[in-house]
This record gives structure tokens, sequence and C-alpha cells, in this order.
């Protein structure tokens, strides 16, 4: 009963966030497709939540978002690699837990 909550939550807030992102982006944004990297393996809470996400930015945005799983040392692989990548606001990450400050 709890889990159902919690989820039901994530999903409306993230739903939220994301459909009120839609007036305060530039006109030109995303030209390209969108890189969301889910730093834990498939199979979870994490796989429904952030593919849920992925749809909701899509039907917003009218790009592609790639999911990509990069599971691995407790969500670290994932954080880093989403740490490296430029800046440039096509790549995201979907962490649920604590994210380590080592990564800069």
């Amino acid at each position: 009963m709890i889990r159902r909550y919690l989820v039901a939550t994530t999903i409306s807030v993230l739903t939220l966030t994301v459909s009120s992102m839609d007036g305060a982006l530039a006109q030109d944004y995303p030209t390209k497709p969108i890189r969301l990297i889910v730093p834990f393996s498939p199979g979870g809470g994490t796989e429904l939540i952030s593919r849920l996400l992925s749809q909701k930015m899509f039907e917003t945005w009218r790009r592609p978002v790639v999911v990509d799983f990069r599971a691995g040392a407790n969500g670290d692989i994932g954080t880093e690699i989403a740490a490296k990548v430029p800046a440039d606001g096509y790549t995201l990450l979907f962490h649920t837990g604590k994210i380590s400050s080592r990564f800069r």
C-alpha cells in the first residue's frame, strides 16, 4: 500500500515538473534527442518510472528520449557517466538515492 502511494506520488511530481517546464524552455530546445541516464538495471521500479517520464517528455517536447541504463557500483557508474558529459542540457540523470559528491 505504501509502495503504491510512493510510486503514484513520484509519477505525479515528475509529470507536473515536466509539464510545467514546457513554457519555460527556449523555443528551439530540444533540437536533438534527449538521453536519460538511469544508473540502475532495468526490471525494477526505476525502469517503470523512467519510462513513464520519458514518454511524458516525448509528448511534451516531440523529441525522442533515449533511456540509457548504466547499472553497477550502486549507481556510481551511471552517475559518473552523467557527470562527465558536456553540460549541454541533452543528457539527464535519473537517480533515486543518495548521489556521491566524488564525481566532478
